[in-house]
């Protein structure tokens, strides 16, 4: 009895510290994360410079047939495209945590297949935005492409150099009729449009007919 009296204390000795090793551990590992937090912050307020490169830069568009009177007269018929440019903001600004003049600087073009180039944005953006949005109306039957570039500024006046989007071709960009996103507008012809746009039309217009019931008193 007296023998596992001692090899169960012997047990619970050993279990007890392992317990108390695993606190220390959790401890140790906690405090050394908030010091590295705290000489992070002191490296950011005594250090200034440039801001820590932009990444994930990306453009995204989606096209929107616009169709001018109805199906039976067409007047004019176009397409806008919403054009969104979107981007991280950077780990570091680097300048002690001064927020009074950061800024994006932001530019973009739109380049035709003989080479040439057409800025369509140049804009500095404030720094708690992280992304633009506008609508465009591109010439139609060109080959376009375009894509942005954007750097950060910061209150201390570094610059980060230029990060490039990636780049998109215009006739790539899917085209929609409003509210009727599941057919693809590129490559048809007017009639062909103005087909989809009627039976679109059509459909949702039998769908909104719910029947009715009526019932009749027995007599």
């Amino acid at each position: 009895m007296a023998i596992f009296i001692g090899a169960f204390r012997l047990f619970f000795s050993a279990f007890l510290l392992s317990l108390l090793n695993a606190a220390s551990i959790g401890i140790n590992s906690a405090v050394e994360e908030l010091l590295e937090v705290r000489e992070r912050a002191r490296r950011d307020a005594s250090t200034l410079g440039q801001p820590t490169q932009i990444h994930r830069a990306k453009i995204s568009m989606v096209g929107t047939k616009v169709m001018m009177g109805d199906s039976r007269s067409v007047t004019q018929m176009f397409d806008i495209y919403q054009y969104r440019v979107s981007w991280t903001e950077p780990t570091s600004w680097n300048d002690n945590f001064d927020d009074s003049s950061r800024r994006y600087e932001l530019n973009c073009w739109v380049e035709g297949g003989n080479g040439d180039r057409k800025t369509i944005v140049r804009k500095q953006v404030g720094a708690y935005f992280s992304g633009y949005n506008q609508k465009y109306r591109f010439p139609p039957g060109l080959d376009l492409a375009t894509q942005c570039q954007v750097r950060a500024n910061n209150s201390a006046g570094f610059t980060t150099s230029w990060t490039e989007t990636n780049r998109i071709s215009v006739k790539d960009v899917p085209v929609y009729f409003p509210g009727f996103e599941d057919v693809d507008l590129r490559g048809l012809s007017e009639e062909g449009i103005i087909s989809v746009l009627s039976k679109n039309s059509t459909e949702v217009a039998t769908e909104s007919v719910v029947p009715s019931e009526t019932s009749t008193k027995k007599e």
